[in-house]
């Protein structure tokens, strides 16, 4: 049985940028438009520079931009962190397709505003 990808099955139309090392945080930097995506998901644990640091470059430059982090670290100070930073959706891994893509989904939604 053919399954529609992941990504099709989202309620909003929408252009996702996976950031999961730093030359794919570089080509986002350097080509990012205002409106070119509208979303990021991105690892915590990246060689050279981490999800935080990124992230917050991300949100100077983009403060309405939602970040989807996702990590294997669940204690409740790396979500604290994430939180002050600005992100506001943090998944701890592994991260099933359902979980994901209602966070995508949640993250779309309230950045278009039909929270």
């Amino acid at each position: 049985m053919f399954k529609k990808p992941i990504i099709a099955r989202l309620s909003i139309s929408a252009v996702v940028f996976v950031i999961t090392s730093v030359v794919a945080f570089l080509v986002w930097s350097q080509y990012n438009e205002k409106d070119a995506y509208d979303l990021v998901i991105m690892d915590l644990h990246m060689p050279v520079m981490d999800g935080m640091e990124a992230s917050q470059i991300i949100l100077k430059k983009r403060p309405d931009m939602p970040i989807i982090m996702l990590s294997a670290n669940v204690t409740k100070e790396a979500v604290t962190k994430a939180k002050e930073v600005g992100i506001e959706y943090y998944i701890t891994k592994p991260v099933s397709k359902e979980k994901l893509l209602q966070t995508i989904n949640k993250a779309l939604k309230t950045k278009h505003g039909s929270k």
